[in-house]
């Protein structure tokens, strides 16, 4: 029997709800001994996200033409944004 990610019950692992905090706790004394380089990780991150959400953006009018002007809307503002917080 294979073992599933979330019980039957809906009750999430505890061993993920430790990892999770582990994680949290680390990500927080990053944040507070190391400021500077943590807020150029998340303004990296964030300018990557969103550069490849706009190329995604762009790329799926190959596929779905409805709300095309949104879509292509989203795509170059996505695609400016990351190139911004990239560059």
């Amino acid at each position: 029997m294979a073992t599933t990610l979330v019980p039957a019950q809906g009750r999430v692992p505890w061993w993920i709800v430790l990892l999770l905090g582990i994680a949290y706790i680390i990500a927080g004394l990053i944040l507070v001994f190391q400021p500077l380089a943590s807020l150029v990780v998340i303004a990296l991150f964030t300018g990557a996200t969103w550069f490849v959400s706009g190329v995604l953006d762009l790329i799926s009018l190959a596929r779905d033409r409805t709300r095309w002007v949104w879509t292509i809307l989203s795509g170059v503002i996505g695609i400016w944004a990351g190139l911004v917080l990239l560059g």
